[in-house]
């Protein structure tokens, strides 16, 4: 069971199975820390900035094959919007200029 202890360096109430104090960044590795009596829950500040750098992503050859299939499948919706919405564009600027009276009528 999690318990909440203090971080040695900075005394913030930390949950036991945190490895990282969030306030002050200290690596606690299997040290425990001191026992406090703080409620069970830790507030999280969700205002500093932390940052999440992937080293490496670690996928098999047919995993990354199917993922990549997926991908294409689910530009093609966007593929369609994107053009419709081009098209409408050239149409707003053509049509009131008599470009596309050429087409209609030969």
């Amino acid at each position: 069971m999690n318990e909440t202890i203090k971080c040695p360096k900075c005394d913030t109430p930390r949950n036991s199975a945190i490895k990282i104090c969030l306030k002050c960044k200290h690596d606690f590795g299997d040290i425990k820390g001191t026992p406090t009596k703080t409620p069970k829950k830790v507030q999280i500040d969700n205002t500093s900035n932390m940052k999440v750098v992937i080293d490496d992503i670690n996928m098999s050859f047919e995993s990354m094959v199917i993922f990549m299939v997926k991908w294409v499948f689910a530009s093609i919706p966007a593929i369609i919007i994107i053009t419709l919405i081009i098209w409408g564009i050239f149409a707003m600027i053509l049509i009131p200029m008599g470009f596309m009276d050429m087409f209609i009528n030969g």
